[in-house]
Parts: structure tokens; sequence; C-alpha cells
């Protein structure tokens, strides 16, 4: 093995000297990859006359690979960077004051998990206890966003702060780095992400990145052939095809001017191009599926697209549609009038990297050598223009119908339904193992709008009490002392007890929360549309009746 590799590493070394070019010594080194626990003898490889050193652990590209691929070192630096990072959300947040948990859930994205996002579907293959020192700095790091109590369980203040737990974000960040993978057919991991040879390791071997997410998509039911491939070798900038896009019409936006004002203005510009057929095109998204049409005539034309299709991917399919019937038609010069702005811009960028956009240019550029004109327009849509009306009514038409066609569709539209596969999973989760007292007033996981209010105290004091652990309840634990009892139920001390229950405090809770009616629940007096909440009453009675919500240094 040793001697094919210095011959490899001699082709490399004759390679750079005739390309005048030169690779480091002192940065290259050599790495054994087996499951051995003895240590690995020299191999002896040689760089220009010098012996390459054999090392059992090496960065590269920021991730430090070790000779039995457990990743142990990089877990471990890893989390000492997050730690470290995680300094500035405590210095900017305490308690009782501090910035907002939006902001600090700013931060937190920005410099702790961007970190842990980076090449995490890469390290994924390590072993569950492994990867488990990296939950710690997630669920630190957003127990000091929300101020939530030390013995809050972890699974409350991932549904508090609305983060999903960091083995779902590492599956939904393969998942979406493999569709865009699939785009591009000339990568270099594309034979051995997307192998049809790859099957599943036996043993104590984890399955590969393609055989992990192949099964994940299995799941989602989406068929990796539905990803529409960019160009292999795309087309030197002076023979590409650069369209005639009219943008005129939006200089004024749709919002300063009436529908009627917008309609001449559109008529009296469509007037401009004599001689020309105009051609309406149109895309549509509605929750039943996703359509879209063009209008040429007399000649209308609608196509039912997949689910998975978005509205920008619809009005693109639209205009190559239009092209298609360009193409096979008799007419000498031609307009494409679209409502879509981003589309038109799309088309009109340097070097698209969109594949809808890169076919549309091929289209374009056969049309127009086979002597045909076409040229693009913008124009404001539901003003009543006669065109766009019948193309839009098409359009939605065909998004209310089933899609019995494959049509290959970019890989961004398959992003949303990536995210909803992880939101479902999380909230199964959430369902069978999650926090009983959060559970109760949270049974559906999504953003708190409520959580933001006008101090840091209040924020904390919501999410203690919606978690319900706060420093009264579950101070004990800390203190190594007995579970605390309501002083005049003699009943032990909880959230809901004092909010609900409690004989004592009923004039205090007459007084800030009114005359709460039997079978009230906890829900609906800290949920996120409990009038009591967006009207700060709830923070007033836990003041008045001393109750430490959060314990003040």
């Amino acid at each position: 093995m040793a001697r094919q590799l210095q011959l490899a590493v001699t082709r490399l070394e004759r390679w750079s000297r005739d390309n005048g070019l030169r690779f480091t010594t002192t940065k290259t080194v050599a790495m054994h990859f087996c499951r051995r626990r003895c240590g690995d003898l020299p191999l002896g490889i040689q760089l220009y006359g010098q012996v390459i050193p054999t090392r059992p652990v090496a960065k590269f590209l920021g991730i430090f690979f070790d000779s039995r691929l457990t990743y142990k070192e990089h877990f471990r630096t890893l989390r000492e960077r997050c730690f470290k990072s995680l300094n500035v959300l405590k210095c900017v947040a305490r308690t009782s004051y501090g910035a907002d948990r939006r902001t600090l859930l700013l931060l937190y994205r920005s410099i702790v998990r961007s970190k842990l996002d980076y090449a995490s579907f890469v390290y994924d293959s390590a072993s569950e206890s492994s990867k488990r020192v990296l939950d710690t700095v997630h669920h630190a790091a957003l127990r000091v966003a929300t101020g939530a109590f030390r013995t809050s369980p972890r699974s409350s203040i991932l549904a508090e702060a609305h983060e999903p737990p960091l083995s779902l974000r590492r599956q939904m960040l393969g998942m979406r780095y493999a569709l865009k993978l699939r785009q591009f057919p000339m990568h270099p991991t594309y034979p051995y992400v997307f192998s049809r040879h790859a099957t599943r390791c036996n043993g104590r071997l984890r399955p590969s990145f393609g055989v992990r997410m192949k099964e994940l998509f299995s799941i989602v039911d989406i068929a990796l052939r539905n990803v529409r491939r960019t160009w292999a070798a795309p087309p030197p900038p002076w023979k590409s095809v650069s369209p005639q896009v009219d943008l005129s019409l939006s200089a004024v936006p749709n919002g300063k001017l009436l529908p009627a004002e917008a309609r001449v203005r559109a008529l009296e510009h469509l007037a401009s191009y004599d001689g020309f057929i105009p051609v309406f095109t149109d895309g549509s998204k509605t929750p039943e599926g996703a359509g879209c049409s063009f209008v040429a005539g007399d000649d209308t034309r609608s196509f039912s697209l997949p689910s998975f299709a978005s509205v920008f991917s619809s009005e693109l399919v639209a205009i190559e549609k239009a092209l298609c019937f360009i193409e096979v038609s008799d007419g000498p010069f031609y307009l494409i009038l679209s409502d879509s702005l981003s589309s038109l811009l799309a088309l009109r960028s340097f070097n698209p990297a969109d594949p809808i956009v890169q076919d549309i240019l091929a289209r374009l550029q056969s049309v127009e050598q086979s002597g045909k004109s076409v040229q693009f327009c913008w124009i404001p849509s539901h003003v009543g223009v006669h065109g766009n009306e019948l193309a839009d009514a098409a359009a939605r038409r065909a998004a209310a119908a089933p899609c019995t066609r494959r049509l290959p569709l970019p890989a961004r539209d398959f992003y949303p339904a990536v995210r909803s596969f992880i939101l479902t999973e999380w909230q199964a989760e959430w369902r069978l193992r999650g926090g009983r007292k959060l559970r109760e007033v949270k049974p559906t996981l999504e953003h708190w709008r409520s959580c933001s209010q006008d101090n840091r105290s209040n924020e904390v004091i919501l999410c203690r009490l919606r978690i319900g652990h706060t420093y009264a309840t579950h101070g004990h634990l800390l203190r190594g002392d007995e579970q605390p009892v309501c002083g005049g139920c003699a009943v032990p001390l909880t959230v809901a007890h004092v909010l609900l229950s409690c004989p004592l405090l009923e004039p205090d809770r007459t007084r800030y929360l009114g005359r709460i009616v039997p079978g009230t629940t906890v829900r609906r007096l800290l949920g996120d549309e409990s009038p009591w909440v967006l009207s700060g009453n709830i923070f007033s009675f836990i003041r008045a009746v001393k109750f430490q919500a959060i314990y003040s240094t």
C-alpha cells in the first residue's frame, strides 16, 4: 500500500513541477484510516525528498479527522469554540435585564449555531454518544436566550425557543445538500453519493451519507429523479443569448397607482409593440397544488405542476412552455408578457444558476436561430389586462387539477417539504416525550407570538411560568432541600396551584386576573392568545403575590 501511495505522490510531484506549482511539505501529513486500536506505523512516503509524517489526527477544511473516523477530537474543539462564543450571549443577557429574546436568538444562530451547522452532515455518521457533547452547547445557549430555569427539561427549552434538536437539524441540512448536489451531475462527489451499488453497511459501521439520505427521501416521498439538473458545460458568455427584457412599467410600484391607472399605462405600453404577437404567461400556487398557463391569441394552454413547485418555478415553467409554443408557430415577432418581476430579472442575470432559467435561455437561442424574434415585458397583475386575467384564471384551474406527469424541478422547491418533514418528526417526538407541563400549554410546536414582552424580566417570567419550573417551585433541587408546599393549602407548590387554585391568593387573583371561571386551564391562562399575557396583568399578579418566578442576585 505504501508503495502504491508513493507512486501516486510521485506523479503529483511531477505534475506540480510541470505546471509551476509546489505543495507545502510542512502542511502535508499522511493518515491511515482503519479500525485498529494499535498505533499506526510510519508509511515513509516522501514528497520532494522529505518524509511525510504519519499523524493519527489531521485538520482538513476545518474538520479534525482521526484514523478511526470517530470525530471525537473535532467535537472537543468545536465544543470549546462554541462555549467561548456563548460568552457573548451571557454578557448581554440576564434574567432581569439585557437584550430581548429575538436579539439573543439571532446572536446564537449567527455566532454559535453556524459553527455547529458547518459540515454537520459529514460528522453525522459518528456515534450518538460522541455527538451528545454538542447538544449541551445547544441547550445552554437556548437556556440563556429564553431565561429558562436550570432544572427545565431540555425538550421544553427547545419547544419554548422553537429550535429543533441538533439531530433533526443535521438531517435537514443533509437532505438539502443532497438535493442541491443532485442538480450538479459534474460534481466530484456526485457518483459517490448517488451510486447505485451503495448498500447499508453491516456490523458496527454506520451507513454512508448517500444511503442515509436515500432512506430519508423515501420517507418524505421525494424522488431524486425529479430534481432538474443544471448545464453540464455552460456556454461561454460570447455565445450565450442575452434576452431583451423590458421592465419600464415596474418603475412605478403598484401601490402608488390605482388599478385603472395601472391598466391604462399597461395598455399604452403594449400598443408601442406594433407587429408583435402578445403571449401572456402566469403561474399559480395554491394549497391544492401548482399550475401555470399561457395565452396566445385564441390559444390558452394550462399545465398542472407537482405540488412541490414554487410560485417562482411555476412562472418560469409558463415562460418555458410559451417558448415551446412559439418555436412551432408561424409568426416572426413575439412578446412574452409576465407579471413576475423576479422571473424576468433571473432571465437577465449574467450567470444564472437556476436550471429552469438555463433551459429557457437554451430554448430562446434555438428559437432565435430559427429566424424569430422574442422579447420579454413585465406587466402589473390584477389590474384588468384581459390576456393576463385569462392566464391567471387558467393557471388557478390547473393548480386545482392533479398533476399526472413528471416534471423535474429545482432543488430549492423541495426545501419546504424537507422542513415540513423535520417539523413533523419533532412534533411526534414532542407528543411522546415532551415536557409534561409545557406540553399542556403548547401541544403544537409553533413560534410563540407573545413571547416578546416589553422588558427582559417579563420574558423570563413568562418562559418559566409556561415551562412550570421556577425558582420558587424547583429551587430546592439546587439547594438540596425538600419540595416546597403551599403554606395555607399544604399541597406541593406548583405554577398551576398559584395561578388557579390557591384560596389564599384569591383577592389578588380577582384584582389582577378577574374572576377565573371554573375549568380554566393553564393553557388558556398562559397560551399564545391569552388576554392576561397580552395585557401584562399576569406579571402584575406574580409580583403582587411575591411569587419567585425568577431569582435576581
